[in-house]
């Protein structure tokens, strides 16, 4: 490098300080090279407006929000055989929102099976619409649509040019036996006013619903949401060669924001491997099991809500706590646990206090002795007046007219009080 090059350099990293140090205070400020005279010139950029700053402040308060539970009271019936799932997670929907004019047994016998068992959310769906419901259904059965019969926004472009594919598909593909039946109970569906949508299958979604007090109908994968072995035959035996895939519809009634847990309202009475009406499930595994139901036709969720004058949906049951502070759980066993683990935090909080203390006051010995071993500075003497004896200094005048004075009153607040008494005796 030669010298020109030198003084280049270093007349560019002088004015790179000149330029910091007389940048303003207010707003952010950065330097940037700019090819011209100078080399080196300072930008500065305005402060962050009223969009940016909320975004940062709700950025913030993300991972500083107090940890939220939230519980829809629903009751789960049990189903009762292996394949009336779906129409039991609907009779427990109906009651939920207070409709209690059909019993298990009639709302079963009234929703259609498939000829290989079992029924589908669409189904569920036409049951709920003709009872006065509205129903959504979030699909992500790539099998029976196609990703770009949606908007980007997820919404449908439009339903009748939605039933005309579904017919072309139908006769393009004359080997999918439930394709048919599938089809048919879409655009039936469709006709009845039902919303379809396909977006991001998100924790995001499942809580929004539940916060609104409203539960949502899952159809997944039953075989990995267990971790069960493949199904064969008739009666559904374990057999994990020749065995296939099941599928199953459960409810989700609660969300836990810390922990990104749902809590599943199961009505297949021994499921494994959980063996409760209801159990917490981490929502990865939750979304993985409801995406694998593809193959099974389902993959599905299905919104279910009270149509117009209808009863609103009772609001769910939100528990608050301060993010860091364990959670109550429902059952009995679990609470020693929770118990057990703010006291665990205690005992190792206490010795780090213990040692900042003897720190501290370590320290403040330190200072004391410090200060102990400088020389002392000599207080300023103030010079005080001496009033002398005689009557004509004015010092002494001074203190013998405020004496007078201060007698002047007292006799003045004395006759005031002997006025007063007299009065009274009067």
């Amino acid at each position: 490098m030669g010298r020109e090059s030198e003084g280049q350099v270093s007349d560019q990293r002088k004015g790179a300080k000149l330029a910091k140090a007389c940048l303003p205070t207010q707003g952010a400020a950065h330097l940037s090279r700019v090819k011209g005279v100078g080399g080196i010139h300072a930008r500065t950029t305005k402060a962050p407006g009223k969009r940016e700053s909320e975004y940062n402040a709700r950025k913030k308060a993300r991972y500083t929000r107090a940890a939220v539970r939230i519980e829809t009271k629903l009751d789960i019936q049990a189903q009762p055989d292996d394949r009336s799932c779906g129409p039991t997670c609907l009779y427990s929907l109906y009651r939920y929102y207070g409709e209690k004019d059909a019993t298990l047994k009639q709302t079963i016998g009234q929703i259609h099976s498939l000829d290989s068992g079992g029924t589908l959310a669409e189904i569920l769906a036409c049951h709920a619409l003709s009872r006065g419901f509205s129903a959504t259904i979030y699909t992500y059965h790539l099998q029976m649509f196609d990703p770009s019969w949606f908007a980007d926004d997820g919404h449908m472009h439009d339903a009748g040019d939605l039933m005309a594919r579904l017919d072309e598909q139908v006769r393009a593909k004359p080997w999918d036996k439930r394709l048919r039946p599938a089809t048919k109970a879409f655009k039936e569906f469709l006709s009845l006013g039902g919303k379809l949508k396909m977006v991001d299958l998100t924790a995001g979604l499942i809580r929004q619903h539940l916060m609104q007090g409203i539960p949502i109908v899952a159809g997944l994968s039953s075989t990995y949401l267990y971790g069960a072995s493949r199904e064969f035959g008739p009666k559904d035996e374990s057999d994990d060669i020749k065995g296939e895939p099941q599928g199953h519809f459960v409810m989700l009634v609660g969300y836990d924001t810390v922990k990104r847990e749902v809590l599943v309202a199961d009505p297949l009475d021994q499921n494994p491997p959980f063996h409760t009406a209801k159990y917490r499930l981490s929502v990865n595994r939750l979304i993985n099991a409801v995406l694998l139901g593809i193959v099974t036709y389902d993959a599905n969720l299905l919104v279910i809500e009270p149509g117009p004058g209808m009863k609103v949906p009772k609001p769910p049951v939100i528990t608050e706590e301060e993010a860091g502070e364990a959670v109550a759980s429902v059952p009995v066993a679990s609470e020693a646990k929770v118990v057990a683990k703010p006291v665990k935090a205690m005992k190792a909080v206490k010795p780090v206090i213990a040692a900042k203390q003897v720190k501290a006051v370590k320290a403040a010995k330190q200072v004391k002795a410090v200060d102990q071993a400088k020389p002392m500075k000599a207080a300023k003497r103030v010079p005080t007046v001496q009033p002398s004896t005689k009557l004509d200094h004015p010092v002494a005048r001074k203190a013998k007219r405020a004496a007078a004075r201060k007698n002047a009153e007292r006799l003045v607040e004395d006759e005031g009080s002997l006025r007063g008494s007299h009065k009274m005796k009067k």
